[in-house]
């Protein structure tokens, strides 16, 4: 038999700077701990800097605020990306770190010069390159202009990535667990053709951000999310939207990202791109807060923040999505 996924639609949620969402599901359940989280492989375009997601306020559950729930349905739940060979052929300390063991890599006192790069490349991405040949297979954490997200050097101590400028004068920074880490700047004079969305979050994946373009539905051709991520190619001439994911999971306190980049200054097309954030109800999530936070930047301005406080159903709702149609605001595009 096959299963069904609910995803449960939030409408009309009253929504502030800092926000805490409280949701009555007609399924519900108490908090369980679940097992820990497969490694998933970041896009190789990403994104980072510093703003930390807002931390999880104690003493309990954030104020609850009543929203109507529409129950609609999913044919098939999303896939995660490919989960990542993080140190060659040979497995070792940090793939068993990553695969379920509860056990990290030490943060390594390494005596070796970090050196860092950042090379402007099209629709205004940088590929940033961050090498310390002593520290293979160590936890780095990027920073980039309000973004920040965990990644893990390889076998050689090399991280190369590329990622979503989200200044013009970019400048990006690279922190070892040690307190080790490095400093390079781009200019990326093209961003100002570009609208740019971003959705962090402390924790586990499970968090996705979806843009429909120009009122595409679930599934269809304008509609951009991790599973249909649209093509960097497009967004260079102005025909359609492209998603990134930055991030590896599976440390102590992995930062993950995705970024949603749309050629505003070029489009070909006048109207709005729908975006919302859907929350997988998981073994590893359920009955949990979730602090996210999400930085807009239109055409080269300074980013907008807002800080998202979100509690996930409790463990009978594993399965399930949380569809957040109001978090965030619509793009508003004009053909060029």
């Amino acid at each position: 038999m096959q299963l069904q996924t609910n995803r449960y639609v939030m409408i009309g949620a009253s929504l502030t700077l800092a926000l805490a969402i409280g949701f009555v599901m007609q399924k519900s359940g108490g908090p369980g701990a679940g097992p820990s989280v497969a490694p998933v492989q970041q896009n190789s375009m990403g994104t980072g800097t510093p703003a930390k997601p807002a931390a999880v306020p104690d003493g309990g559950a954030p104020a609850t605020t009543t929203v109507d729930i529409r129950d609609v349905r999913r044919t098939a739940a999303p896939t995660a990306p490919a989960a990542p060979r993080l140190d060659g052929e040979t497995g070792g300390p940090v793939l068993a770190a990553l695969d379920g063991t509860g056990e990290t890599p030490a943060a390594a006192a390494f005596d070796c010069p970090v050196e860092m790069s950042a090379t402007p490349m099209a629709a205004a991405m940088v590929q940033l390159r961050v090498s310390a040949d002593c520290a293979p297979n160590q936890w780095v954490t990027i920073h980039h202009n309000g973004l920040m997200f965990t990644e893990v050097t390889d076998e050689n101590g090399v991280l190369d990535i590329g990622v979503p400028a989200l200044s013009t004068q970019s400048v990006f920074i690279s922190a070892f667990e040690n307190g080790e880490g490095g400093v390079a700047i781009a200019e990326v004079p093209d961003l100002a053709q570009y609208d740019r969305v971003v959705l962090q979050w402390a924790g586990a994946p499970g968090v996705e951000l979806h843009a429909m373009e120009f009122g595409a539905g679930f599934g269809e051709a304008g509609h951009v999310w991790m599973e249909q991520p649209g093509s960097l190619a497009d967004a260079v001439q102005g025909t359609g939207g492209a998603m990134t994911w930055l991030g590896a999971t599976g440390g102590p306190k992995p930062r993950l990202a995705e970024v949603y980049t749309f050629p505003a200054g070029q489009s070909q097309v006048t109207g709005e791109i729908d975006l919302s954030v859907e929350i997988e109800v998981t073994e590893a999530t359920c009955g949990t807060q979730l602090s996210a936070q999400s930085l807009s930047v239109a055409r080269a301005t300074s980013p907008a923040v807002k800080d998202l406080q979100l509690f996930v159903p409790g463990c009978d709702a594993v399965g399930d999505f949380l569809v957040l149609n109001d978090v965030l605001e619509s793009l508003k595009i004009a053909a060029n």
